[in-house]
């Protein structure tokens, strides 16, 4: 019976989409061994996730990895938070205010959808259709283009879709 402000990205979008990797109702460790047979690396792709995190008490991305880079999105059952953690996203020098983990809180977090877009030097979230959007500028090292899965505390599931995407400019 309340009103409900909600954002979601324009549909325009989708015709950037590549050709999609899908996991659907696997372990966190599976999903891994998936995306790495599947190679896939990118600097710019979106992702659609159903996270359940069952006995886990935190689960979600590492996004555009490499070495000891990395961007975490994720999900806290004990917190009850959707998180963006950038305090090893890259370049983080230039400010003491830049890195650290910034979260939202959630009404629930046994399952989640989250729909993510990574661009070359940014991150956004949008989860549960939009209720909850969280944006963060990164600046990932070059060849930062890996994706990964993890989770803690326990097990959990993961369906996802990912989409390379093609840019905007021609």
């Amino acid at each position: 019976d309340d009103l409900l402000m909600v954002q979601n990205p324009v549909r325009e979008l989708q015709s950037l989409r590549g050709e999609p990797f899908v996991v659907t109702n696997t372990s966190v460790q599976d999903a891994n061994a998936r995306l790495a047979d599947a190679g896939l690396k990118s600097e710019t792709y979106e992702i659609n996730a159903v996270l359940e995190l069952d006995k886990a008490g935190e689960i979600g991305f590492r996004l555009r990895k490499s070495g000891a880079a990395e961007t975490v999105v994720g999900v806290s059952t004990a917190t009850n938070t959707l998180f963006v953690d950038r305090t090893k996203s890259g370049d983080i020098s230039f400010s003491r205010d830049f890195p650290g983990r910034y979260s939202t809180k959630l009404s629930r977090t046994r399952q989640i959808k989250l729909r993510i877009f990574v661009d070359r030097s940014s991150v956004e979230v949008f989860a549960d259709c939009g209720e909850k959007v969280m944006t963060d500028r990164i600046y990932p090292p070059p060849g930062s283009t890996g994706i990964e899965l993890y989770s803690t505390g326990g097990a959990g599931k993961v369906s996802l879709t990912i989409w390379p995407l093609a840019s905007i400019w021609k």
